[in-house]
C-alpha cells in the first residue's frame, strides 16, 4: 500500500511566500527549519503571516508535513489545535484515521525502511528536490491497523525512555564543558583572588592578588597583535597556504587546520603581518562565533588569518598557552560578552587588546598551565565517552523504530522481557570497556 492510498489529502504544497511578507502578529508559518530530524516541532519564536495569506493552507491536528528540499524527507506531525500554516518547501498529507494509525505513520517516517526509499528517489530527482508525487508513492509496511496502534504505543513508551537518558547525558555534557571553561579559575584561585565586576567602569577587577601577581591588559603581554586583511577571499583556491577563519577555531581551544580554506601563496608586508606562528592565540571578533579562542600548535606550514580573527603573539612575559587558557576561560569570555553588550555580535580589535587578565609570576606559569591542561584532558576524555554513548543510544533508537514498524520484533513481548533495559545496560558496559560494537 502506498502513502497516498491512506490519505484524504496528499501532495499539498505550502504557501509560496517571501520573507518580506512576514508580519509581527499573525498566523505561525512552519518552515523546514522549525523541526528537527526526530520530528520535534519548535514554534517558540515562529515567523508569521497574515490570516488572509494563511487561510488557504491552514493546518489541522494530525496533518503530517514532509520536507521536499534541503532537509529532504524530514517529517513532523502537527498535533496542536492552535492556528498555523506551512511554507512552500513542505508537503502536507492528511491521513484517514480509520485506515491507519497516524502515530504509526509518524514513526514509520523515522525508520530505515522509509529513509531507504527516500534516498533512492532523491538520487533520481533533480536539484535535490523531492516532489509530492514521489512522497505519495512511498510504500508503507503491510501492518494491520490494530497492530499499528500497538507499535505506536510501544515506540511512544520505549523511545521516551531512551530520549530521557540522552537528555540526561546532554545535561552532563553541559556541566563538563562548563568545568573545562572554569578550570583556569580553579587552578589560579589561590593567587588571583575573587573576580569583581566594576559596573561604574564596565570592567573586571581581581581582588586580593597574591604576591607577584599582576592585573594586566592583553596588549601589555603581546609582542604582536593584528587582524587579517580584507579581500583575501579572492585568493581562495583548492591548494596553497592555510587561510584560517572563525570556523577554523573549534570549541575546545584548538584549530581545525584540516577543515580550513587555502589561498594562493602570498608575499609582502600584509602576508608577514597576518602570518600565523606556533604559540599564537586566535580570537574570533565577529559573527556568531565571537569570543571563540584557539591556540596554535603543531603548525607545519604557512598560514594566515582573515579579517574576522584577531591574532595575539605573546611576549616573553607570559607562557603562550596560558594566555590562550585565560582568554578561553570565564575571565576572557566575560570580558568578550561585556564588549558586545547592547550591540550586534562582534567586537573591535581594541577591545581584545584591552582585556584585563590576571598574570601569575613568570616562574609559576608553566606549572599553572600544565595543571589546567590536566583538568581539561580529564574532562575531554569523559566528554568523548559520553558523546560515544549518546551516539550509541541514537543508533539503538533508530534500529528499534525500524524493527518495530517492519515487524522484526514482537512489541507485545519486548517490554515484558526487559529487552530495552538489557540493551541500554549493554551500551553502557560497551562504553565503559571501550568497545565500539553496537
Amino acid at each position: 500500500m502506498k502513502l497516498k492510498h491512506v490519505c484524504s489529502l496528499y501532495g499539498d504544497y505550502g504557501l509560496n511566500i517571501s520573507a518580506d511578507e512576514y508580519v509581527e502578529d499573525g498566523v505561525p508559518i512552519i518552515r523546514t527549519s522549525d523541526f528537527d530530524d526526530l520530528g520535534r516541532l519548535d514554534l517558540t519564536e515562529p515567523k508569521r503571516v497574515s490570516e488572509s495569506a494563511a487561510s488557504p493552507k491552514m493546518l489541522r491536528r494530525g496533518d503530517i508535513l514532509f520536507s521536499r528540499a534541503g532537509t529532504i524527507g524530514r517529517c513532523t506531525t502537527y498535533n496542536r489545535d492552535s492556528p498555523a500554516t506551512f511554507a512552500a518547501y513542505l508537503v502536507r498529507f492528511r491521513l484517514i484515521a480509520s485506515l491507519v494509525e497516524p502515530r504509526f505513520i509518524a514513526w514509520w517516517a523515522q525508520s530505515q525502511q522509509y529513509w531507504s526509499q527516500v534516498r533512492v528517489d532523491t538520487i533520481e530527482s533533480t536539484i535535490g528536490n523531492f516532489n509530492a508525487g514521489k512522497l505519495g508513492n512511498l510504500a508503507l509496511p503491510d501492518v494491520p491497523r490494530d497492530e499499528q496502534k500497538a507499535i505506536a504505543d510501544f515506540l511512544d513508551r520505549e523511545t521516551a525512555r531512551i530520549d530521557q537518558l540522552i537528555e540526561k547525558k546532554q545535561r552532563l555534557l553541559e556541566v563538563l564543558n562548563a568545568t573545562r571553561v572554569a578550570a583556569p579559575l580553579r587552578v589560579m584561585a589561590s593567587g588571583m583572588g575573587e573576580i569583581e565586576y566594576d559596573a561604574d567602569h564596565n570592567r573586571i577587577n581581581f581582588s586580593n592578588l597574591g604576591e607577584g601577581w599582576q592585573r594586566v591588559r592583553v596588549k601589555h603581554v603581546a609582542s604582536h597583535m593584528t587582524s587579517g586583511s580584507r579581500g583575501w577571499s579572492d585568493f581562495i583556491q583548492d591548494d596553497g597556504e592555510l587561510f584560517l577563519q572563525s570556523g577554523s577555531i573549534n570549541r575546545h581551544m584548538g584549530i581545525a587546520f584540516e577543515d580550513s580554506h587555502r589561498v594562493s601563496p602570498q608575499l609582502g608586508a600584509e602576508a608577514e603581518r597576518t602570518k600565523v606562528n606556533n604559540g599564537d592565540t586566535l580570537v574570533c571578533i565577529t559573527g556568531g562565533r565571537t569570543g571563540a579562542v584557539g591556540y596554535v600548535s603543531r603548525l607545519s606550514e604557512r598560514a594566515y588569518i582573515n579579517q574576522h580573527v584577531c591574532l595575539i603573539r605573546p611576549s616573553k612575559a607570559i607562557n603562550d598557552r596560558l594566555l590562550a587558557q585565560i582568554l578561553f576561560s570565564e575571565i576572557g569570555q566575560l570580558h568578550f560578552r561585556m564588549a558586545q553588550y547592547g550591540l550586534k555580535q562582534g567586537m573591535g580589535f581594541e577591545q581584545v587588546a584591552n582585556t584585563a587578565i590576571p598574570l601569575p609570576p613568570r616562574a609559576a606559569q608553566e606549572t599553572i598551565s600544565a595543571e589546567i591542561d590536566c583538568i581539561a584532558e580529564k574532562t575531554r576524555r569523559v566528554v568523548e565517552e559520553i558523546d560515544v554513548s549518546i551516539n550509541r543510544l541514537r543508533e539503538f533508537r533508530a534500529a528499534l523504530i525500524t524493527a518495530a514498524v517492519t515487524g522484526q520484533i514482537d512489541v507485545t513481548s519486548w517490554g515484558k522481557t526487559g529487552s530495552t533495559d538489557r540493551r541500554l545496560d549493554e551500551i553502557e558496559v560497551q562504553i565503559t570497556n571501550g568497545e565500539t560494537v553496537l
